[in-house]
């Protein structure tokens, strides 16, 4: 297996592929190829996506700037806000996206099941030779007269459940990659735990689980291999016997975490947050709008943010940035908008529009930070972004 890792946008040194190698990574937007001096090579320049691409034996990983245990977090909570403290903390032990992800669900996996696997019920239909559940009259007729066999409907009382079919395929997405010998050993095992249980075909068609007292163990582990699940969607332009994929996107991964955290503490305060609401800039309802997040206050919106996973080559956002924010606070009659970056701690700064005196604020979270701070700061920044809303409200 040759193995290339380089660190989320960065450049690899120039390196050569073979033709099927090429098409797949000029086919998969993970990545971009630059051409090299030698003859042949090509250097490899990371996106903001991380994780691993294969293409037959070869891996290329790209490295995340922020801690894999951060990473874990930042994904977990997007998902589930409530359950995020239940993940494994503690796992920078290395530096592989991988590896991390996979100890950490097969951990919760096996203590989801240490008490048995669960079992549901689910409607089948299928044909019998004898009468079990309910007749399916309909589709009995269509046979003609004949009795046997019956097609019926009935309960099943299974293992194979949407909670075990999200569990054995993370599993099987896991073990396709180079994981650590102990590690594929504890997925083959709960492979081979699972071997009954279905398949799930698609990541973008993931069935919702609810939570009760019977399934609540499995939370942690579900909400794991969604993640797993969700990492395996991206396509290439090739077929996909020639690659595969396990890959976030960065600036997803920070712009759900920030709706999430966000949304739950303005929501503490009162009124609801809507994430990705669309809208119109100009009269006639041609130039549409789609901001990260606003708080509504009935049918008033008091404050939208956007959320910009990207460097700041200076203490000022991009240009583009604050058009596009001003874009927003006149479409939804605001005299605030707010934009917030992946950087240091407490750094705040705005940007007031002439002649109209739009503000465009400019607030950061410090992802390297642990939990509990980092969620610290994200309800600073929305109290901040509250007391802004209340007092230009009041004017």
């Amino acid at each position: 297996m040759r193995r290339i890792c380089i660190r989320e946008y960065k450049e690899s040194e120039p390196q050569p592929f073979n033709e099927l190698e090429l098409e797949a990574l000029l086919g998969t937007p993970a990545v971009d190829l630059l051409g090299s001096p030698r003859k042949g090579y090509w250097i490899v320049r990371a996106k903001q996506y991380v994780g691993v691409v294969r293409i037959g034996d070869l891996e290329v990983r790209v490295l995340p700037k922020v801690p894999v245990s951060r990473l874990l977090f930042l994904l977990g909570y997007a998902v589930d806000p409530k359950g995020w403290n239940e993940l494994p903390a503690d796992l920078d032990v290395e530096d592989d996206l991988v590896a991390v992800v996979g100890y950490a669900f097969v951990t919760q996996a096996e203590r989801a099941i240490a008490r048995g696997v669960l079992q549901g019920y689910r409607v089948r239909d299928e044909s019998l030779p004898m009468l079990r559940g309910r007749l399916r009259e309909a589709d009995q007729q269509r046979r003609h007269g004949t009795l046997i066999p019956m097609e019926v409907t009935f309960d099943d009382f299974t293992v194979d459940i949407t909670e075990n079919q999200f569990l054995v395929t993370a599993a099987e997405l896991l073990l396709r990659f180079g994981v650590p010998t102990p590690l594929r050993r504890r997925l083959g095992r709960l492979r081979s735990l699972l071997a009954d249980v279905t398949r799930v075909s698609s990541a973008s068609t993931l069935p919702p689980v609810r939570f009760d007292r019977l399934n609540e163990r499995y939370r942690p582990a579900v909400t794991l291999a969604r993640l797993i699940l969700q990492g395996r969607s991206l396509e290439f332009g090739v077929p996909t016997a020639a690659g595969s994929a396990f890959l976030f996107d960065m600036n997803k991964v920070f712009e759900d975490f920030l709706t999430a955290a966000l949304g739950d503490a303005f929501e503490r305060r009162g009124g609801r947050v809507e994430s990705q609401h669309h809208d119109q800039l100009d009269e006639a309802g041609r130039i549409h709008i789609r901001p990260d997040i606003t708080w509504w206050s009935g049918k008033r919106c008091d404050a939208v943010v956007d959320a910009k996973y990207k460097p700041l080559s200076s203490d000022e956002a991009p240009n583009t940035d604050v058009y596009q924010v001003f874009a927003y606070c006149t479409a939804l009659d605001l005299q605030v908008g707010h934009l917030v970056y992946p950087i240091g701690e407490g750094e705040h700064d705005v940007n007031v529009i002439r002649n109209v005196g739009t503000e465009v604020h400019v607030h950061s979270v410090p992802l390297d930070k642990q939990p509990e701070r980092l969620l610290e700061c994200v309800d600073e920044i929305a109290s901040r972004i509250a007391d802004l809303s209340e007092r230009k409200s009041d004017r």
